[in-house]
């Protein structure tokens, strides 16, 4: 084999090779990470999806719930044209539902927010039966009569002043708009076609299908789910078929809605799912595929170039064995052959001197191949250390996110049952909307009937700041709240308002000659409502007293304090915080609120929504039933902040009195 050749194959064993190992080891690493990710993802989606449609479900019960507490639907001989007005009224302010029915409990609508089967007797579908059941409010999925299209019922028992059930409420949601709940896990046409979402309930019905609608209400879903899942009633997991993946989460409720044993599925395909892989393993091999030539190519070029002065000195070496020592060597090479030859012109003896040159040469070439090799070795760890680092971030969000989750689980449950306020008010709303998932703003209510007399007391806060630190001041707040009561018949605003200022400066230390204590607290209003004689006593601590009373408004600020922070190592004195007394008559209704709705950011000049343009809202809508009013109040905020987030929590409490 002559020279030529050696050279030739020798190039091409080494770009083969190399060529080889770094396609296997980078087709291998991302082919495992891609892999995680996409498990990762979809079961994600499918918990999300689930959780959002219990959200979606509670919301729309406590909806119905509350809407048919309206003093409209209550009257024992309602005025159905005052019936109908509210039924547009709801439906105007609630764009989500499609329409809304008041029924009699012989299942006679009465009326409808469209006109929608007026007069008609409703067929005893499983709503009703339930209804029946003395079940205080029930949702199902069927076909409408009124409608003729798929839809969700959500409805609620109307009870008279005397707690008798007269009439039933009914809102209606298009099974098309879960869509807007589940959509946002697959966005596009596109991504749809190749992610499958199907919603079953306990006997496997098909509830909702994003491919294949027709089957909604009508068909069972396929007989490929594994028995133990079935039988053990598994939370969450996945299984495959020979073509395609599936990811499930079975519901299990959300605060007081028990859920129903639905089983929420995502069916993606194998070739779907692996496709960006199949495309860089195609991509990785076109560029080896280019690389390999290219270096072929300077390979023959390489062997070539040096093995032709080669074959000129293999001749005159040939010459010389023959004796002929004249020969010489034809050519200008100003390299280490062009060097060779010309000292092999001059005598052999520096033949050994090129010998030796040519091994310092290949020493460093190896060398340098060495020097390659550490940094290949230096990218390929750092490159694992970025995984790492990145898998130990997604770990720590994931526990981060469930910890806050399971956080609010607990703060709503310390908040008190809005229920206490329907026994005191003619109507009333709470509008409580935390910045993130927990919240600084807090709300809170007594009832307390002894020997001083009967009393309700209603408390309104903010906390310094939002999320956990903000979470903490207010389990502080409501705690001390608790403690004031507990352990006074003083029930003033103002003395209760000094408690819970001691208790937090007591429970959090705060001594200002200590510059490491703890310098946080919190804005307050407590309202004392004399049940016997109709007197309301307020004190404010940062957050107003608004009143409409006898067609007129009345602002009470309250003193510019901070529970906890504003005052020196002294007690404050009840005899420092103002308190200013009502007497309370028939549709007074009166409004605590925090600073963060005021506050949020929105608008086209993107600026504050500011103090004045709050109440001039408030007092445009003031006339509405309360419930109407949170609404339009929620989207009043949508519209004002659009794409802008949330600057801070929120809280507006409203009350209406008998």
């Amino acid at each position: 084999m002559n020279l030529y050749l050696k050279f030739v194959l020798l190039g091409l064993s080494l770009v083969l090779f190399t060529s080889a190992t770094i396609f296997l080891f980078v087709e291998n690493s991302v082919e495992k990470n891609l892999s995680e990710s996409i498990l990762a993802e979809h079961s994600q989606k499918a918990e999300i999806s689930i959780n959002n449609i219990d959200r979606f479900i509670y919301e729309r019960l406590n909806d119905v719930k509350n809407f048919a507490k309206l003093p409209a639907f209550r009257e024992e001989s309602p005025d159905l044209d005052e019936v109908n007005r509210t039924l547009r009224e709801i439906s105007h302010a609630n764009e989500l539902y499609y329409s809304f029915s008041f029924f009699d409990m012989n299942r006679f609508r009465l009326a409808d927010s469209k006109g929608l089967s007026v007069g008609k007797q409703h067929g005893l579908r499983l709503y009703w039966t339930h209804i029946n059941d003395n079940t205080e409010a029930i949702m199902d999925i069927s076909k409408s009569e009124s409608v003729g299209r798929v839809v969700l019922h959500f409805a609620s028992v109307v009870r008279n002043s005397a707690n008798q059930p007269i009439g039933v409420f009914v809102g209606r949601v298009l099974i098309e708009n879960l869509y807007a709940v589940i959509s946002n896990q697959s966005q596009g046409v596109e991504s749809n076609k190749q992610v499958k979402m199907d919603l079953l309930d306990e006997n496997l019905n098909i509830l909702y299908s994003n491919h294949e609608p027709e089957k909604v209400l009508i068909a069972k879903y396929p007989d490929i789910i594994p028995e133990d899942i079935l039988e053990q009633k598994k939370k969450e997991g996945r299984f495959s078929t020979k073509n395609n993946l599936y990811f499930f989460h079975r519901q299990e409720g959300y605060l007081s809605f028990p859920g129903k044993d639905w089983l929420f599925i995502i069916n993606t395909s194998k070739e779907h799912a692996f496709a960006s892989l199949s495309e860089m393993r195609t991509t990785i091999l076109i560029v080896g595929i280019v690389i390999l030539l290219l270096s072929s190519g300077l390979t023959i070029y390489l062997a070539r170039v040096i093995s032709k002065p080669l074959k000129k000195l293999r001749s005159a070496a040939v010459e010389i064995s023959k004796g002929n020592y004249d020969v010489q060597i034809a050519g200008d090479n100003k390299d280490e052959i062009g060097y060779l030859i010309r000292q092999f012109n001059v005598t052999s003896q520096k033949l050994k001197t090129k010998e030796n040159n040519e091994k310092k040469i290949t020493k460093q070439l190896l060398e340098k191949n060495q020097e390659i090799q550490k940094h290949q070795n230096k990218i390929i760890t750092q490159a694992k250390a970025i995984n790492r680092a990145y898998k130990e971030i997604k770990t720590q969000h994931t526990m981060v996110h469930s910890s806050l989750s399971y956080a609010e689980k607990i703060q709503n449950a310390i908040l008190p049952d809005e229920k206490l306020l329907s026994d005191f008010f003619q109507d009333y709303f709470v509008y409580y909307k935390p910045k993130d998932i927990v919240s600084g703003d807090f709300y809170w209510f007594k009832h307390v009937k002894n020997n001083t007399g009967n009393h309700l007391i209603i408390a309104c806060a903010d906390c310094s700041g939002h999320g956990v630190p903000g979470a903490f001041l207010s389990m502080l707040g409501i705690n001390a709240l608790n403690n004031a009561i507990q352990y006074t018949t003083d029930y003033n605003p103002s003395a209760l308002l000094t408690k819970v200022n001691n208790d937090i400066i007591s429970t959090l230390s705060q001594d200002f000659s200590d510059n490491e204590a703890v310098q946080e607290g919190m804005e307050m209003a407590i309202c004392t409502i004399d049940l016997t004689y109709n007197i309301m006593k307020y004190a404010g601590a940062g957050i107003p007293l608004l009143l409409y009373k006898d067609n007129e408004w009345s602002l009470t600020k309250g003193n510019k304090l901070l529970l906890g922070r504003n005052f020196s190592n002294d007690s404050l004195s009840e005899q420092e915080i103002a308190q200013h007394s009502f007497n309370l008559s028939s549709n007074d209704t009166f409004y605590l609120y925090s600073d963060g709705f005021k506050d949020q950011i929105g608008g086209k000049e993107h600026k504050k929504y500011l103090p004045k343009r709050f109440r001039m809202y408030l007092g445009m809508i003031v006339q509405k039933a309360m419930m109407i009013q949170k609404n339009l109040l929620d989207k009043e905020l949508q519209d004002w902040k659009q794409d802008t987030p949330q600057t801070d929590d929120m809280l507006v409490m409203g009350f209406r009195i008998k």
